[in-house]
């Protein structure tokens, strides 16, 4: 079994049709959210198992050959989903199924790379979320109250303009004079939490044509 080091995950929240919103994990080969191979390991293998039985897939996947590589994981609603890109996709299959007679595993089929791009590999709102995260992780400390958190973004003066009305509004201050093709405005709300605030600002830049910047701590 093929897996490599480089590693990153994220989570987001997802509603099961009962109302009560639950959150899933995903963690992924940076290699291939930066640089899929489609030419090669064209299958994708899913092995879903119920999250207690999580240990015992992931601990059996080493005695899968190389043809198969192992490229993220998913957690949600009591779940555990290993998702593998294969060559030989039917003596996988094979293996895993005599692997892990033991549990009950699900295995899913699917061609090519589509499932991993769609479903794995993380998209804007979700890289924005592994960067706050590491911004947190770098900055150390106790997160968790309230302080002044400034956001900036960058684009024309007209796109700049909307998305400055549309803040003040919510409660956002100018940090220091707009200039140019720069915006940066400031609140007071908890870092820890910060992605709550960024994802949104992401959306809203998007939505008036310029990019959301990033943020610091004042």
């Amino acid at each position: 079994m093929r897996r490599d080091d480089d590693w990153n995950h994220y989570s987001y929240r997802y509603d099961p049709g009962d109302g009560e919103p639950r959150t899933a994990y995903v963690g992924f080969d940076v290699g291939c959210a930066l640089a899929p191979a489609p030419g090669s390991h064209g299958t994708t293998l899913r092995l879903l198992v119920p999250e207690e039985h999580a240990e015992s897939l992931t601990h059996g996947l080493s005695a899968l050959p190389d043809t198969a590589w192992w490229v993220g994981e998913e957690r949600f609603a009591g779940r555990f989903v290993a998702v593998l890109q294969v060559d030989d996709a039917d003596g996988v299959e094979a293996l895993a199924r005599e692997r892990f007679g033991g549990i009950s595993v699900v295995v899913q089929r699917s061609a090519g790379w589509d499932y991993f791009e769609d479903r794995v590999c993380p998209n804007e709102h979700a890289w924005r979320r592994i960067t706050d995260r590491e911004q947190l992780e770098r900055l150390g400390g106790d997160m968790s109250m309230p302080c002044r958190v400034a956001h900036a973004f960058f684009g024309d003066a007209a796109a700049l303009g909307r998305v400055q009305e549309r803040l003040l509004a919510e409660g956002f201050e100018p940090v220091e004079p707009a200039a140019g093709e720069r915006l940066v405005l400031a609140k007071e709300h908890v870092p820890a939490e910060v992605s709550e605030v960024s994802v949104p600002l992401l959306r809203l830049a998007r939505e008036h044509r310029c990019a959301y910047d990033g943020w610091w701590l004042l």
